[in-house]
Parts: structure tokens; sequence; C-alpha cells
């Protein structure tokens, strides 16, 4: 059974610093450089339950913080912007960061964030083959086979665990800006350009108990929280995407049609002599 590595740590470090959620999106160019998008933030009322634990005037949202979580993400990764978000429902902070080559970017939603573990959750990785018009290969975290085993829970913790993990959202998402032509995944991943790779929404999860047993205990594994309510976890590891304006139709259907215009020509042609 292929497993998702730390999954829970993960969901643990987010819960210890506050009700955050998380969201990436790597956008990749047709020449393997692009962007990363990160988006970080809790709820109104836990960041001020911080702030009044908080001593000085340390800011988990800072530009700082942004600046010095580039080299997080792999090598030659630089941060390019960030800007507070700040408004009904949560405040935290979205950074973008820039990239020549997609080699050399090792990506967790998780990044530097203060309080989270490094160990929290393994980063994906990439391989650009430019060959083709093309071909990303992305490899998602995993442990060595046969490793997988289920947690035990307590489930009269269920309770517990629902008001420690209330508001939990972490979600990966992959912009292919040539378009996908193949996926050698489900399209029900794929939306326009955009891939999800991964997302957990606890909310979600918890709104059914046996749902929210059946994930404690499988949390580890990819394969096994994938069919869960509140769960997209892409199907396929390594993920294969082929560059270009998927959708379309094959050369030889614009053959036919090139004929069938003639055909079509040459009939009128015919009857305007008779």
């Amino acid at each position: 059974m292929r497993r998702f590595g730390g999954i829970m740590v993960l969901l643990a470090a987010m819960a210890l610093s506050g009700c955050m959620q998380m969201e990436m999106l790597v956008k990749v160019n047709s020449d393997g450089s692009g962007t990363i998008e990160t988006t970080m933030g809790m709820s109104k009322a836990t960041f001020g339950m911080m702030g009044e634990m908080q001593t000085g005037d340390e800011d988990p949202f800072s530009e700082e913080t942004a600046r010095n979580n580039a080299a997080q993400y792999g090598e030659g990764v630089t941060f390019l912007s960030a800007e507070k978000v700040d408004n009904d429902e949560m405040i935290g902070l979205r950074a973008v960061y820039e990239f020549t080559d997609i080699n050399t970017v090792s990506a967790t939603p998780a990044g530097g964030q203060e309080g989270m573990e490094a160990e929290a959750m393994e980063a994906v990785t990439f391989a650009f083959d430019p060959a083709d018009g093309g071909t990303l290969t992305v490899t998602m975290p995993g442990d060595e086979p046969g490793e997988a085993t289920d947690n035990e829970v307590d489930e009269s913790g269920l309770d517990m665990m629902k008001g420690f993990l209330a508001g939990m959202k972490v979600t990966m998402k992959l912009e292919i800006d040539a378009g996908i032509a193949s996926i050698n995944t489900s399209r029900s991943f794929v939306e326009g350009n955009v891939v999800t790779l991964f997302e957990i929404d606890f909310d979600t999860i918890a709104e059914n108990d046996d749902n929210l047993l059946e994930f404690m205990k499988s949390s580890n594994s990819g394969s096994a929280i994938a069919g869960l309510n509140g769960v997209t976890y892409v199907t396929e590891n390594p993920l294969v995407i082929g560059f270009g304006a998927g959708g379309g139709f094959p050369i030889w259907y614009a053959g036919i049609a090139i004929l069938l215009v003639g055909l079509v020509v040459g009939v009128v042609i015919a009857m305007k002599k008779k």
C-alpha cells in the first residue's frame, strides 16, 4: 500500500500553529520555469488568541518570514512578492516565488512556516523533459513499500480530534501554462490547465464519524484516504503530464475535413454547370 508520508504530523503541526489553512499553486511554463504561490492563514479569533500569548512584536505572517522561506522550496527558488491577507474570515499572507528550473523545486505547503517541522510532510518533486513539447513527471511523497500500517485510534477521542483540527485545510495544485495534452490519471483531477495533486478538508472529513475514523486509521496512506469525503488525492504516482493544448483533434481529422470541404465545393461547382 502506498503511503502518504506524514500527513497526520502535518495536520498536528497546523493545529499547534492555530486554525491554519494552506494552499500552494505551482505554475510551470513551457520552458520549465515558473512560480510558486502560497497562501497561509488562520481565523482572526485564533490569531487574536495567539497574539495574547506572544511576547514582543512577532508576526507569524511577515514578509521577512516569506523571504526566508524561499530556500525551503529548492535550489534557485527566489522570493518575488508578498501581500497580507485580511478579510472577514482569516488573516494571513500570500507569497509568490519564482524558479528557472522546475527540476530543482521541492515543494510542500508547510514550507518554512513558523511552527512547522521540516519533516512534517515530505516534499513533492518534479522532473521536466522539454522534448516533444514538454513532459513533467511529478513524484508524490511516500514511504518504502511494505511499511504501511493502520494507525491505532481511540474512538472515544473523535470529538476532541474534531475540535483539535477544526478548520484545517491543505491544498496543492499544479498549473501547466501550455495546457495539458495528456495525463496518466483521471481527468476528474483536472480543471482546465490546473491539476489538483491533493486537497484535505478536515471539516468535510469530520462531518461523518465513520469517515473521520477511517481517515484517522489510514491517514498515512494516500491510496486509502483518496476515496474519503473531504479528501482529493491524485491516484497515480508518479504523475506524468504531457504539455500542450489538450482536447483537440488528431491531425488526420484535419485531413478528412479538408477532403470533405473539397468534395462539397466540387459538388456545388458541378451543380452550377448543369
